[in-house]
Protein backbone atom coordinates (compact mmCIF):
# COMPACT_ATOMS: atom_id res chain seq x y z
CA UNK A 1 0.00 0.00 0.00
CA UNK A 2 0.93 3.64 -0.26
CA UNK A 3 1.39 3.97 3.53
CA UNK A 4 3.76 0.99 3.61
CA UNK A 5 5.79 2.43 0.74
CA UNK A 6 6.09 5.77 2.52
CA UNK A 7 7.16 4.04 5.74
CA UNK A 8 9.79 1.97 3.90
CA UNK A 9 11.06 5.11 2.17
CA UNK A 10 11.31 6.91 5.54
CA UNK A 11 13.21 3.97 7.03
CA UNK A 12 15.61 3.95 4.10
CA UNK A 13 16.10 7.71 4.47
CA UNK A 14 16.91 7.29 8.18
CA UNK A 15 19.51 4.63 7.38
CA UNK A 16 21.14 6.84 4.75
CA UNK A 17 21.08 9.85 7.07
CA UNK A 18 22.76 7.95 9.90
CA UNK A 19 25.41 6.59 7.55
CA UNK A 20 26.09 10.06 6.13
CA UNK A 21 26.48 11.58 9.60
CA UNK A 22 28.82 8.78 10.63
CA UNK A 23 30.91 9.20 7.47
CA UNK A 24 31.10 12.96 7.99
CA UNK A 25 32.26 12.37 11.58
CA UNK A 26 34.94 9.98 10.34
CA UNK A 27 36.14 12.56 7.80
CA UNK A 28 36.20 15.23 10.51
CA UNK A 29 38.34 12.94 12.66
CA UNK A 30 40.80 12.38 9.83
CA UNK A 31 41.01 16.13 9.28
CA UNK A 32 41.77 16.69 12.96
CA UNK A 33 38.44 18.38 13.65
CA UNK A 34 37.90 16.33 16.78
CA UNK A 35 35.28 18.49 18.51
CA UNK A 36 33.11 18.52 15.39
CA UNK A 37 33.62 14.78 14.99
CA UNK A 38 32.51 14.17 18.57
CA UNK A 39 29.34 16.21 18.03
CA UNK A 40 28.52 14.27 14.87
CA UNK A 41 29.20 10.91 16.51
CA UNK A 42 26.93 11.90 19.40
CA UNK A 43 24.18 12.85 16.95
CA UNK A 44 24.60 9.51 15.22
CA UNK A 45 24.42 7.73 18.58
CA UNK A 46 21.22 9.59 19.47
CA UNK A 47 19.60 8.58 16.17
CA UNK A 48 20.65 4.95 16.67
CA UNK A 49 19.20 4.91 20.18
CA UNK A 50 15.87 6.21 18.89
CA UNK A 51 15.75 3.84 15.94
CA UNK A 52 17.16 0.65 17.42
CA UNK A 53 17.24 0.97 21.20
CA UNK A 54 20.18 0.92 23.59
CA UNK A 55 21.30 -2.69 23.23
CA UNK A 56 21.27 -3.06 19.44
CA UNK A 57 24.68 -3.84 17.88
CA UNK A 58 24.50 -0.73 15.68
CA UNK A 59 23.85 1.44 18.72
CA UNK A 60 26.74 -0.17 20.58
CA UNK A 61 29.01 0.53 17.61
CA UNK A 62 27.91 4.17 17.77
CA UNK A 63 28.78 4.22 21.49
CA UNK A 64 32.24 2.93 20.61
CA UNK A 65 32.64 5.68 18.00
CA UNK A 66 31.81 8.36 20.58
CA UNK A 67 34.27 6.78 23.03
CA UNK A 68 37.01 6.71 20.39
CA UNK A 69 36.34 10.34 19.58
CA UNK A 70 36.62 11.28 23.25
CA UNK A 71 39.80 9.26 23.58
CA UNK A 72 41.33 11.05 20.58
CA UNK A 73 40.71 14.34 22.39
CA UNK A 74 42.33 13.08 25.58
CA UNK A 75 39.00 12.96 27.45
CA UNK A 76 39.78 9.61 28.99
CA UNK A 77 37.45 9.78 31.98
CA UNK A 78 34.52 10.76 29.79
CA UNK A 79 35.36 8.03 27.26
Amino acid sequence: TDVTNKKNHANEFDELRMAAIHNLAACSTRLGQLVEAEQLYRKCLYLHQIRYGASHPSTLAAVAAVASSLEAQGKFTEA
